[in-house]
């Protein structure tokens, strides 16, 4: 859950500074919430493949803040 809120206060710092357009506003979005519900999952199974999930969606999340 840590990890995801800096990746979370790293997207808010890249739409506040005005580095993202429309688009990847709407990508970035997305990839919040595919992280989130995998955290959360996660968080209720408590299982590696759970866990590895979650893992994965927030690296998708941060790649998607770094385009």
């Amino acid at each position: 859950m840590y990890s995801y809120l800096i990746a979370n206060g790293m997207a808010r710092g890249r739409m506040m500074a005005g580095r993202a357009d429309a688009a990847q506003v709407m990508s970035m979005a997305q990839a919040d919430q595919v992280a989130v519900v995998a955290i959360l999952t996660a968080a209720r199974e408590q299982s590696r493949q759970a866990t590895q999930a979650a893992n994965a969606a927030l690296i998708s999340y941060i790649h998607e803040i770094e385009k």
